[in-house]
């Protein structure tokens, strides 16, 4: 549901926002190409998990044979794995919380506003390298999700008859890694 913090941002100053959550459509990459040419964006943002990085890259391999649209990249894969950028050859990628960060993208490619130095975790085909994951340290600062953007009458669970939703529930917990080193005697030892 982060595209939804994204939507929101989106809204509040007046740009037209539209969402696929192709899973929830079960979409396949003709149908998202599809919709997204009826509609004729001049900007798209793909949220990338590492488990969809080959798919994403067919889809922007399709989307660029049939419109012209910006193509910018988010999401988890992204995130901690910014040479993915190069290989699925989008336009712009964001690293990190990016909920003002797209805001500020779009203004600068739709209406020239501002400047790319002022974007924090961006990628460009020009700053790869350096880019530094965006956290937001005020979680009390994003503006709440515009749900209104999704069908929520299609998140379902089965053993649930009411109304259900999706939360995204590792905010704030960047970059927290665990390195387990276990030496091979002691794990004999202890079995």
């Amino acid at each position: 549901m982060g595209l939804c913090y994204i939507g929101n941002a989106l809204l509040n100053v007046k740009y037209k926002v539209g969402i696929i959550d192709s899973t929830l459509e079960d979409y396949n990459i003709a149908n998202i190409v599809n919709k997204i040419i009826r509609e004729k964006p001049k900007v798209i943002g793909i949220s990338v998990s590492s488990l969809s990085l080959h798919w994403t890259y067919i889809l922007i391999r399709l989307l660029r044979k049939k419109c012209k649209a910006k193509i910018i990249l988010g999401g988890p894969h992204i995130s901690y794995e910014p040479y993915s950028f190069n290989y699925l050859k989008a336009d712009y990628g964001l690293r990190g919380d990016s909920e003002f960060e797209f805001l500020k993208l779009v203004d600068l490619i739709l209406r020239n506003k501002g400047e790319e130095e002022n974007i924090s975790g961006l990628l460009s085909t020009k700053k790869v390298k350096n880019s530094q994951i965006n956290i937001i340290d005020d979680l009390n600062s994003i503006p709440l999700q515009s749900r209104q953007l999704l069908d929520n009458n299609k998140y379902v669970f089965p053993l649930n008859t009411g109304k259900v939703t999706t939360i995204i529930t590792t905010r704030g917990a960047h970059l927290i890694v665990f390195i387990v080193y276990v030496e091979k005697a002691n794990i004999e030892k202890d079995l």
